[in-house]
């Protein structure tokens, strides 16, 4: 789920022209992701894994770097 969560990221939502992701990249402090990106991905997220996320999820801690957002969704898997 990584590789697509970051394809996802670079192809449809970032306004910049990435090369890669890493998984401890800070999407917001980047600029890779804002408040609308992050709607997108979560609704991404919700599509492809099942998993709903609750708004009080969305946090700092569980959406800020590809790595957070893998965990969470670990952490909540049916």
């Amino acid at each position: 789920m990584k590789e697509s969560i970051i394809e996802f990221i670079k192809n449809e939502i970032s306004n910049k022209r990435l090369e890669t992701i890493n998984g401890d990249d800070m999407l917001f402090d980047l600029g890779i992701l804002d408040s609308l990106g992050i709607m997108r991905l979560i609704g991404f997220i919700e599509d492809r894994s099942q998993i709903k996320v609750p708004f009080q999820d969305l946090t700092i801690e569980n959406f800020s770097t590809v790595d957070r957002i893998v965990a969470y969704m670990s952490r909540h898997r049916v």
